[in-house]
């Protein structure tokens, strides 16, 4: 039987009757705990809201100006410049210059460190603009003008650098921002976007917790009439087991006094004697404590209300407290329903006290003496025989 319902117990899963109070209590928490997880999540969602909204306000490349209010590049901004430099100064020096050869290495460098390769739309741009520059010139000036033989070298090499550039594949960079009040917005942003995440697949564990107790709950109900059978029949067994074994052992000891012929040397010698009065409790010390603490209470109770009590009762008292004396004294006049009051005290009083003798009487006759055997005492005390 014990085999049989731990095999129930296991396929129950927890639906057991009783194991109902815990899962109502787990069923109640885990509920508290989805509305604190509800909350917190529309919490974040608040403030991730917000964020967006402040992050959107904000440029995320404003530039960043030193003390003596020059703008501080960063490695792209650099290149970009250097490119636009280099494109300048190639048009007047020679491939090998020391100047060329020192920006070149200068923007290998940078295109390393930011990843960014040759960018073509700027290499375009810079023609567009020097060829601008040269109709503009070759207008004022002349074709023979050192400014126009200038701008044509500048555009010669853009447009070897334009299709250099052609060949290279074209690839978007990845602008890192620079505002720090942009980078700190967005690092709340991505704080909160992951405590969100989190706060939502906790909701999602809470809330297959919660369907989990629920379902042990419905089906409580279901399993609880084959395990009160189960648990009945094993209770049924235990009681059968028990007795089987206690009838063994008196037929093991019936054998064992039949094999030593002891069974005949058992006898009643002096039957046990019942007690002539009862040992507890004292019933004469109990009422003597009662009236003891009956009498010491009443005799408190009246003095601690004798003391609480600060009305004024006398002329005496009332020249204590004002420290003057009074003119006159006029007596107390009683009226009908004072009398009346003064009649059905008395009446109490004196109920109260036959009251009082009757129990003395009657505990005189529980607790002491019967009257009875008090009462014939007192007659043979007195020399009186009883008819």
């Amino acid at each position: 039987m014990d085999e049989k319902i731990a095999k129930f117990k296991h396929q129950a899963n927890s639906a057991l009757p009783e194991l109902m109070p815990l899962n109502l209590q787990l069923l109640s928490q885990s509920d508290r705990e989805l509305m604190d997880i509800d909350q917190q999540i529309r919490t974040l969602e608040e403030r991730k809201n917000y964020l967006d909204g402040e992050l959107a306000t904000i440029k995320p490349n404003t530039p960043i100006m030193s003390v003596t209010g020059e703008r501080i590049l960063d490695s792209a901004e650099r290149l970009r410049a250097l490119r636009a430099q280099y494109a300048g100064t190639s048009a007047n020096l020679t491939p090998d210059h020391p100047d060329i050869l020192k920006m070149k290495q200068e923007i290998e460098a940078l295109e390393k460190e930011t990843g960014q390769p040759p960018e073509i739309e700027e290499a375009t741009k810079q023609l567009i603009d020097a060829r601008a520059s040269l109709a503009t010139f070759s207008e004022r000036l002349g074709k023979d003008h050192p400014d126009v033989v200038q701008a044509r070298r500048t555009i010669e090499a853009l447009e070897q650098e334009v299709r250099q550039l052609g060949s290279v594949p074209l690839r978007r960079p990845m602008l890192r921002p620079e505002n720090p009040a942009y980078i700190n917005l967005q690092a709340q942003l991505n704080s909160a976007t992951s405590s969100l995440d989190a706060l939502r697949a906790t909701r999602t564990a809470v809330k297959r917790r919660l369907q989990d107790y629920a379902t042990r709950l419905e089906r409580t109900p279901e399993i609880e009439p084959n395990y009160l059978f189960l648990t009945r029949d094993r209770d049924t067994s235990g009681q059968k087991y028990q007795d089987i074994r206690s009838r063994l052992l008196e037929a093991k000891v019936s054998e064992g006094l039949e094999i030593q012929r002891k069974g005949e040397r058992f006898s009643l010698i002096d039957p046990p004697s019942l007690p002539e009065k009862p040992d507890k409790p004292n019933r004469p010390a109990i009422v003597l404590l009662g009236f003891i603490l009956a009498l010491a209470g009443g005799i408190g109770s009246g003095a601690a209300a004798e003391s609480l009590d600060h009305s004024i009762r006398t002329p005496k008292q009332l020249a204590q407290l004002t420290q003057l004396f009074p003119l006159a004294v006029i007596p107390f006049m009683p009226n009908e329903q004072d009398l009346s009051w003064a009649v059905t005290r008395r009446r109490l009083l004196k109920g109260a006290g036959v009251g009082a003798l009757v129990a003395i009487i009657a505990l005189l006759h529980v607790f002491v003496v019967p009257l009875d055997v008090l009462w014939f005492a007192a007659l043979r005390r007195f020399g009186i025989e009883s008819p």
